[in-house]
């Protein structure tokens, strides 16, 4: 039996939405596999979070709306194979990219020694402060009492002044003894960190065992990194340097220099924490908001691998451009959510075939009857013109 591919795999997806200044989980940890030829239902009653998830896939979240969490790979051949030409600009910034992280290299040997440091100072600044445990506590009971007193406040502003003031009155009063809650919660945090602050000072024993402590380390973590890094460091340094610039050689010059050294910094912090970036998957999350591609060959002209489509991660416009409508596409249930009122049905369709596809004017109006006829518009020729208005939905319900 031939083994089908995974076109699209979605694993351990969080999508949340910021609202009256709070976070709100719309979506929860779904994981699914969808295959070449293969169609799939979702079902779920209103409000589950069916067209969010569906919206993720081509970028069309609302504006307040944001994957926190989790993949979405597109395994599409067109969009994997990826190729950059070594210009001189090209092998500059190539050999710019090696050196930094050359220089990087050095503290992976202190990577134990650095998070003993941490863990030392993230003690202290429990003592001194706020547990991470206090601070959570403090910081949820804050926002619940916000996101009721703006409630109380928007529910105020509906009603009428001259036949509703007893409800007024009572919202106001309601206003003022949420904001009274929240002074009290704030000023039972500001106490508890003068507390833990006094205790802190006064204990002369802890204090002198901390900066012994953290001496110790800083000592060893100094002499830990001061060696020049190995041969086989190199190599695979190199060998990032060419991923770097796979990753980035698609945009203009300006944004290409503000990822590599964008990219720099999280290889930077990523080295210092030990973490393996020998590890193509490790490599692929430092990466984070730019798509990771991997290295695989070369020639003196030009560079090639094979980039990872982690869709949750694409913020390029020249990116979801390759995507949306090339390769996923939406049909809203409605339309009209889709359609432009005051635009023709032809220069609609036209002005996507002239967006993804090269060809001229008088080829995309042939292409788009040519469609129009497969979906069942009857004298298709005659109605390209028409507007939206003039057809029954199910014709545009096909015409979408």
């Amino acid at each position: 039996m031939k083994e089908r591919n995974v076109l699209l795999s979605v694993k351990d997806l969080v999508v949340k939405f910021r609202v009256r200044g709070r976070v709100l989980t719309a979506i929860r940890g779904i994981s699914l596999d969808i295959y070449e030829n293969e169609s799939i239902a979702i079902v779920g009653e209103s409000g589950s979070g069916k067209s969010v998830f569906t919206k993720t896939f081509a970028g069309m979240l609302e504006s307040n709306g944001y994957i926190d969490e989790g993949s979405i790979i597109f395994n599409d051949p067109d969009l994997i194979d990826t190729v950059v030409e070594l210009t001189g600009t090209a092998n500059w910034l190539i050999d710019y990219t090696k050196g930094k992280l050359n220089t990087y290299a050095r503290y992976i040997a202190g990577a134990d020694t650095w998070k003993k440091m941490r863990a030392l100072e993230a003690e202290r600044k429990a003592k001194e402060t706020l547990s991470d445990e206090d601070a959570e506590r403090f910081d949820t009971k804050l926002k619940d009492l916000e996101f009721k007193r703006t409630d109380a406040m928007n529910l105020r502003q509906t009603f009428d002044p001259k036949h509703e003031q007893a409800r007024i009155q009572e919202t106001t009063a309601e206003i003022e003894r949420l904001a009274e809650q929240i002074r009290v919660v704030e000023q039972e945090r500001k106490d508890l960190i003068a507390r833990h602050r006094q205790a802190l000072q006064a204990d002369t024993t802890y204090n002198t065992q901390y900066q012994t402590q953290m001496s110790q380390l800083q000592a060893q973590y100094a002499k830990e990194t001061s060696a020049a890094p190995s041969a086989e460091l190199l190599r695979r340094n190199e060998l990032l340097a060419k991923e770097i610039y796979l990753s980035v050689g698609r945009f203009g010059i300006r944004r290409r220099v503000k990822s590599i050294n964008q990219l720099l910094n999280s290889y930077k912090q990523a080295m210092i924490m030990g973490l393996d970036l020998d590890d193509t998957e490790v490599r692929r999350q430092v990466c984070n908001d730019i798509l990771y591609v991997r290295y695989t060959d070369e020639t003196p002209e030009r560079l090639h691998g094979e980039c990872v489509n982690d869709l949750s991660k694409v913020t390029y416009p020249g990116d979801w451009t390759k995507v949306r409508g090339s390769k996923i596409a939406t049909v809203f249930q409605d339309p009209m959510t889709s359609l432009n009122p005051i635009i023709t049905i032809g220069k609609q369709i036209t002005s996507i075939i002239l967006k993804h596809q090269n060809c001229s004017e008088a080829e995309a109006r042939a292409r788009a009857i040519d469609l129009m006829k497969k979906v069942g518009i009857p004298n298709a020729e005659n109605r390209f013109d028409d507007y939206p208005f003039q057809y029954s939905g199910g014709m545009r319900q096909r015409i979408v």
